[in-house]
């Protein structure tokens, strides 16, 4: 089948034919793969949008940047959170990969926009890079968004990393918000988590 008719048949209903059709689309090596998947990001149809994510995730660090500049240029909520969405999936697929310092960068700023969803999927990115996202995470826990500390401090918790942890415990000595008990239960259910696993070094 043409890339034209494997993209045609997307929005099939049935999620395990979509999946065969991301494979042969990706398998296909056409050059035009990228952008085209990059423009379903903004798809009214939340599953093409998915299979759009999931694909690039597993394309992989070669559509970074192509994401990134999406990303850095777009003002729509949707397209937006669907990049960071397609960051997290590289990593995971990815997990040796080093994500450049423009991308980690502009993550770190999305975490402070307006958008509730931009903002938490962008926390959620960067949670699955590693230690070369806790810079861009440290900023973001002092964010006045609450929102946006306690996903902070769950992402840090998940990734699990020695300075990570150091991280929650300044949070919890500053004491910036010692006033608020959802957040230092928060901050306290993050340090509990660390204790119950092995840190990366």
């Amino acid at each position: 089948m043409s890339i034209d008719g494997l993209f045609a048949q997307l929005s099939h209903p049935n999620p395990h034919q979509r999946d065969r059709l991301m494979h042969e689309i990706i398998a296909s090596g056409d050059p035009s793969v990228s952008t085209r998947l990059l423009g379903l990001l903004d798809a009214e149809d939340v599953s093409l949008r998915r299979s759009a994510v999931r694909a690039m995730g597993a394309i992989g660090p070669a559509v970074e940047p192509l994401i990134r500049d999406k990303l850095a240029e777009s003002v729509d909520p949707t397209i937006s959170a669907s990049c960071c969405k397609g960051m997290a999936q590289i990593a995971v697929a990815w997990p040796d990969h080093n994500f450049s310092a423009e991308t980690i960068h502009l993550l770190g700023q999305k975490c402070l926009e307006p958008n509730p969803v931009v903002q938490l999927t962008a926390v959620m990115a960067l949670g699955e890079m590693g230690s070369l996202a806790l810079p861009a995470l440290e900023s973001a826990l002092k964010s006045d968004d609450l929102a946006v500390i306690m996903a902070t401090l769950n992402a840090l918790a998940s990734m699990n990393h020695a300075e990570g942890k150091l991280l929650v415990e300044q949070f919890l000595a500053d004491g910036a918000h010692r006033e608020d008990s959802m957040i230092q239960q928060a901050a306290t259910q993050a340090l509990d988590r660390f204790s119950e696993q092995a840190w990366q070094s």
